[in-house]
């Protein structure tokens, strides 16, 4: 599969749902440094469960003809000096067996040092899906955090985004990767 990725910081313009900013840090796993200048990807579905991209899986767009055809939910950046980026995208929405997750890549030097998923906690999403009127025409998720078929419990116990909400009702998720 291709990788396509926008090289921006905001991509929420894509379609309507509920605004959250989603900033990364980037660390060495064994110093602590910030990694200045890694590149980091993120992608993740639109408020409907599904995915973007001309080379994405039909299972995972649907036949959507707007899904297929544009880049919406993916984005690149390069980290600050202080080894962080941060994108403007929207509250995932959910599919069937997996739990409210983004995808993230770091490539540092031209080497990819980390792919992995950090997940959204349930009472959160909870209250998102439960008042924001983009996802209130959505069916239930049926797959909590606890029952995602991917990723091990320990394991996305441990890639939990911490939350805040900011100015505007934007909710800002962070999380710092240690990268090898």
């Amino acid at each position: 599969m291709r990788s396509v990725f926008l090289a921006a910081s905001t991509f929420r313009k894509a379609a309507p749902a509920c605004p959250c900013g989603s900033r990364c840090g980037s660390v060495g796993a064994a110093t602590g440094k910030a990694y200045e200048n890694a590149e980091v990807q993120i992608w993740h579905v639109n408020a409907k469960g599904i995915y973007s991209g001309q080379d994405v899986s039909r299972e995972c767009t649907f036949d959507d003809p707007d899904a297929m055809s544009g880049l919406a939910f993916r984005g690149r950046q390069f980290t600050d000096r202080d080894g962080v980026v941060t994108f403007l995208t929207v509250y995932p929405g959910w599919y069937s067996g997996r739990s409210i997750h983004v995808h993230v890549r770091v490539v540092v030097d031209g080497r990819e040092l980390l792919v992995t998923q950090l997940f959204f906690d349930d009472l959160l999403s909870d209250a998102v899906y439960g008042s924001h009127p983009d996802y209130e025409s959505r069916p239930p998720r049926n797959t909590r955090n606890d029952r995602d078929f991917f990723s091990p419990r320990a394991y996305l116990n441990a890639h939990i985004f911490d939350f805040e909400k900011l100015d505007g009702g934007v909710l800002q998720a962070t999380y710092t990767v240690g990268v090898a």
